[in-house]
């Protein structure tokens, strides 16, 4: 069994980044909680109780490290980097030695900034938070692409939110408003999905290629903006000026998609190795084909990727279609980049195009912030 010491003897000497499982962080913040409640720092209680979301009282943090500790259960374990993690584990492995040292009295505690400790425990329930809410979404989506049809799935969603909230008192109240809100858009989108009953015989990858920007531009961005969809690509769906990696994004977006698709027997690959790289999405429907790469506005490559890395998973498909999604955070009086561009239109009409031969569609969609 992984203990506290086995995570602090991994550390490096210069605190570089490793990948930490919630596992582990619940590890950490059990070992944190261990030492702040000793005697020795009684006087530096940084338990209080308030009706925030920053709470760190006791209750809350208890809970998390049940939950923490329930996770390895689940399949997909979310994992953190920051150097911010390894510099906690060396501070926290310092308290211990502290209290467990009969040399020292509570008046030695001085040399510790507890402020700043706080804020390490703030930030460390922030993120075990995350990873949990994370992990469930993810099992969420997972549960839903098994299941066959519309009915069953809202049948799932609607069990699942009534399981939740029979089970409130239980549950982190920062973690409860995030899971039933995304249950509630989930269940609001299947509502309004109409199934149809004969699918479509796509004959050639041009009808597939249409078939699938149609369901982009009409599904997708009506989601994102229509649905707070877009509160998935941010950090933060309050305050944060943080946009998401690419690549965690793009189990929402398939998770949009794939219901449409499954209906007309359309697969999407995601991150399939092909041309010395990882393309984002390809299409499939019997040998027709349909690449699809997502990049950030604010990605250096933004203006020639179409023309490199997107032609040349094409090519290696052997389809001449391609999708070229541009995601757009940039606000007047939020997120600022790119800096070159005002708008996305501006941003897509500075895309030159060089292949003659091959079909793209730049599409862009607005995941930016409402003001």
């Amino acid at each position: 069994m992984r203990t506290f010491n086995d995570i602090y003897n991994n550390i490096q000497s210069n605190f570089s980044p490793q990948p930490r499982s919630i596992i582990d962080l619940g590890i950490i913040l059990s070992k944190l909680y261990e030492v702040l409640k000793s005697d020795k720092y009684s006087e530096y209680n940084p338990f209080e109780l308030n009706s925030s979301s920053f709470s760190t009282d006791r209750t809350t943090i208890e809970r998390l490290i049940y939950e923490l500790e329930n996770a390895k259960s689940d399949n997909r374990i979310h994992t953190v980097s920051s150097e911010a993690i390894e510099r906690l584990i060396a501070d926290v492995k310092t308290l211990e030695i502290n209290v467990k040292n009969p040399n020292t009295d509570s008046s030695n505690s001085n040399m510790f900034d507890f402020t700043y400790l706080k804020g390490q425990l703030l930030y460390l329930i922030d993120i075990s938070r995350e990873g949990l809410v994370l992990n469930k979404k993810q099992k969420i989506i997972d549960t839903l692409e098994k299941l066959d049809n519309k009915t069953e799935r809202i049948n799932y969603l609607n069990s699942t939110l009534l399981e939740i909230a029979q089970n409130k008192n239980f549950w982190d109240k920062n973690q409860f408003e995030h899971i039933t809100k995304f249950l509630e858009l989930e269940i609001s989108k299947w509502e309004k999905y109409i199934e149809p009953t004969e699918g479509i015989d796509f004959k050639s990858p041009s009808e597939l290629h249409k078939f699938i920007v149609k369901l982009i531009s009409e599904r997708l961005i009506h989601n994102i903006r229509y649905l707070e969809g877009y509160k998935v690509f941010w950090r933060d769906e309050s305050s944060s000026l943080t946009p998401k990696k690419e690549t965690e994004i793009q189990h929402f977006i398939k998770s949009i998609l794939k219901p449409y698709c499954d209906t007309q027997k359309i697969k999407i690959h995601r991150e399939s190795a092909i041309a010395n790289g990882q393309i984002d999405m390809t299409f499939t429907y019997l040998n027709h084909s349909v690449c699809l790469e997502i990049k950030k506005a604010q990605h250096q490559d933004i203006l020639k990727a179409v023309n490199s890395q997107l032609t040349e998973y094409m090519i290696g498909e052997e389809t001449e279609y391609g999708i070229y999604m541009v995601l757009w955070y940039k606000t007047e009086s939020g997120y600022q980049f790119p800096k070159a561009h005002n708008n996305v239109d501006d941003l897509i009409c500075s895309i030159e195009i060089e292949s003659d031969t091959l079909k793209y569609e730049i599409i862009g969609v607005d995941c930016s912030k409402p003001n």
